[in-house]
């Protein structure tokens, strides 16, 4: 794999990111923050050849690791140079947790479940970049869950039995959480005995 990533293959590319990804986190006690940047840079080149999955996980590094977005700069502006993500003299090339946002969005208009979910829990709860906005984060969870993201499944349901998004329907919630059940995802499992008792 490592020689079709690097001969420009976006599949390729994209599981040498999940690989390296996996190595950082197994080595998470230790320094391994030179796997998560080259996790980081496989995921961005095939990003950048239009890969969604890779650019929603760009964009998920961005947001959860500190050490990507604080790492790299000089890379990152030779990189900035091919990118084709904005249009409007904004800097193509992500380097701060804002700007994962835009790369969240454009991975959820390209029919990414993940993205989806990503988006809907920001709306829900807010953050300094996003105000909070119930609609938003229900509208990203229901197509993240139409999707089949189970994290966006779950999310949608919580929100759903809590109420706290301006829409309370626990039959609803009961039913997704029903789906991962039956498939025997243990979340979901977990969460409709809570609710059935």
């Amino acid at each position: 794999f490592s020689r079709a990533a690097e001969g420009g293959n976006a599949k390729a590319q994209y599981f040498m990111g999940n690989h390296l990804l996996q190595r950082h986190r197994e080595k998470a006690k230790r320094n391994s923050s030179e796997l998560l940047l080259q996790s980081y840079r496989y995921f961005t080149k095939a990003a950048l050849q239009g890969h969604v999955d890779a650019l929603c996980q760009q964009a998920i590094l961005l947001w959860t690791e500190p050490a990507v977005h604080s790492s790299d700069a000089e890379a990152a502006h030779r990189w900035a140079e091919r990118s084709t993500y904005y249009s409007n003299n904004r800097s193509p090339y992500p380097t701060a947790q804002n700007e994962a946002i835009p790369l969240f969005q454009k991975a959820a208009s390209a029919g990414s479940a993940e993205a989806h979910f990503w988006l809907g829990k920001m709306y829900a709860a807010g953050n300094q970049y996003l105000k909070p906005d119930a609609a938003k984060a229900l509208e990203y969870l229901e197509k993240g869950a139409e999707l089949g993201s189970n994290s966006a499944i779950i999310l949608l349901a919580d929100h759903l039995l809590k109420g706290d998004l301006g829409k309370q329907d626990i039959e609803r919630a009961r039913g997704l959480l029903e789906g991962l059940a039956v498939q025997d995802n243990a979340a979901g499992a977990f969460r409709l005995g809570r609710v059935d008792c």
